[in-house]
């Protein structure tokens, strides 16, 4: 819609009647908007147009390809595919599974994720062992942390028993120098001796 096609439109008004003037210029727009679609809207059709000569050049090529088959070859196709489900299935049971064994012993998330993706199989008796050793492994793991923790906390110095004002076993200094893991290891081990360490600071 060109400028002076609307200015010769506004001086053919009269008695100030613009409606007449809006609606021209609405369908005119709506002229524009059009004509300016055509291209893509042709170009869209193409698209589909393609889109399903191809899918019906593929039905045909899987029909050649089915005529050209034996009756055991096709039910061994048929086979495979209800064998490729029932895997995917499996996997996804087994997987379940995993996910509950693992968050039992506190892994979730991303880092779960992770391991299942390396350990879950559709093989229910294979992914149990394999779930089985990485449990038992991270068990020991955890536990060899916690004492070599625990060691490098206290050392061979004897836990005070009994006496919450005797002297404690770890200086303050120790303490304040300790990380939270730290802390909370000292804290679950020795909840006496972390009382007088906490308040010896008060």
């Amino acid at each position: 819609m060109k400028r002076e096609t609307v200015l010769q439109k506004l001086q053919e008004v009269q008695d100030g009647d613009y409606a007449k003037v809006l609606d021209f210029i609405m369908d005119e727009n709506g002229k524009d908007v059009n004509t300016a679609k055509s291209p893509l809207k042709a170009k869209d059709e193409k698209i589909a147009a393609l889109e399903a000569e191809l899918k019906a050049l593929q039905d045909e090529k899987e029909k050649a390809e089915q005529a050209t088959l034996s009756k055991e070859e096709l039910l061994q196709r048929q086979l495979d595919a209800v064998a490729k489900k029932q895997a995917e299935l499996d996997t996804k049971t087994n997987r379940v599974g995993a996910a509950a064994r693992l968050q039992e012993q506190g892994i979730t998330g991303e880092q779960a994720e992770k391991i299942l993706n390396r350990i879950v199989s559709a093989d229910a008796t294979a992914t149990n062992d394999t779930v089985t050793a990485f449990l038992e492994a991270f068990a020991a793991q955890k536990a060899a942390v916690e004492a070599a923790t625990k060691k490098s906390l206290l050392g061979s110095t004897p836990t005070p028993q009994g006496n919450a004002g005797s002297t404690p076993a770890m200086t303050r200094e120790q303490f304040a120098g300790m990380t939270y893991q730290e802390r909370a290891e000292l804290y679950k081990s020795q909840p006496e001796l972390y009382a007088q360490l906490t308040k010896q600071g008060e």
